[in-house]
């Protein structure tokens, strides 16, 4: 993990896409992603696209770069970071 890199991290079907597209509107002025534009491209997904996308092609805005992940916190990309992690839990 780097220090500007901002993680959703969620249980699947907790609001994961929710909270992407409310931090979205947050760090851009509360401009939404154009039509041409989709929210797994932006903010993507780390266990689909692995390490390697992640450090060559993750979206930077506003000085943070994107990730989604549903990894528990402990194997969440860390290295003694100042990343940002916004968690979501749910009580079903």
């Amino acid at each position: 993990a780097q220090d500007n890199d901002l993680f959703i991290v969620t249980y699947p079907k907790c609001g994961t896409t929710w909270t992407q597209h409310i931090t979205y509107l947050i760090l851009n002025n509360g401009v939404p992603l154009s039509p041409d534009q989709r929210l797994d491209v932006v903010w993507p997904h780390l266990e689909e696209v692995g390490a390697d996308f992640i450090a060559d092609k993750a979206t930077v805005l506003e000085n943070h770069r994107l990730i989604k992940t549903h990894l528990p916190y402990e194997f969440t990309p860390n290295n003694d970071s100042k990343a940002k992690y916004i968690f979501v839990a749910r009580n079903p």
